[in-house]
């Protein structure tokens, strides 16, 4: 419960940003569509990479998880990314793959495709953190009134401004004072199942990234 007319609301959350077809899905089966909004926080999208790949070699080597060892195999943070934002690059980069960025206004349909090609698996973490295609594919079912944005690092840095946003856009009361005033930890994870990437790697994903980031402005 929570909303300003008393009125009883369900939430739910999930990290597949990327399934396409639960929007429309929603939106056909839903009974009043108009009525759901969606709020969606985006991290950094190197750091949401390396934590993905890392998330998915301690389920292959710790848990046995035998999905994630056929993606995961025997490479290393900086092969396995490295290797896919090269192999992005070839599919979205335009007429003989030789850009040196991949190429704006990303269609889900082309994403989707290209996330295919590159590592042939629906874990691909650098895809993943193309966000502009993800986001079009809600748009183009819901009205972007319907969606907020917001990115982890707006969260980290300033809760009670994130948290009063989330509350507007949803409408709902205010947080009590102990949720806004909570001194939020975010992302700690042992160092025994934390990957590290080479700062090489990590800047080359940076230069990859940066363009679609500022697609998002």
């Amino acid at each position: 419960q929570g909303g300003r007319s008393g009125t009883q609301l369900a939430m739910d959350a999930t990290p597949m940003l990327h399934r396409a077809q639960a929007a429309w899905r929603m939106r056909a089966v839903m009974p009043n569509p108009r009525a759901l909004r969606f709020l969606v926080i985006l991290r950094e999208p190197v750091q949401r990479a390396v934590s993905h790949f890392s998330m998915l070699r301690f389920l292959a080597h710790s848990r046995g998880e035998a999905w994630a060892a056929l993606y995961v195999r025997n490479e290393t943070c900086d092969s396995k990314l490295t290797s896919e934002m090269d192999a992005l690059r070839r599919c979205v980069g335009g007429p003989g793959g030789g850009a040196r960025l991949p190429r704006l206004g990303l269609a889900p349909k082309a994403w989707h495709g290209c996330t295919a090609t590159a590592c042939g698996f629906h874990a691909c973490v650098v895809s993943w953190s193309l966000y502009a295609p993800q986001l079009k594919a809600w748009m183009n079912e819901f009205p972007r009134r319907q969606l907020a944005v917001l990115t982890l690092d707006e969260f980290a840095e300033a809760p009670r401004s994130a948290l009063q946003r989330i509350t507007g856009f949803l409408g709902l009361r205010s947080f009590p004072r102990m949720v806004l005033d909570w001194k939020w930890d975010w992302n700690r994870r042992s160092r025994a199942t934390r990957v590290e990437c080479a700062a090489e790697t990590l800047d080359a994903l940076r230069t990859f990234f940066r363009p679609h980031v500022r697609e998002l402005a």
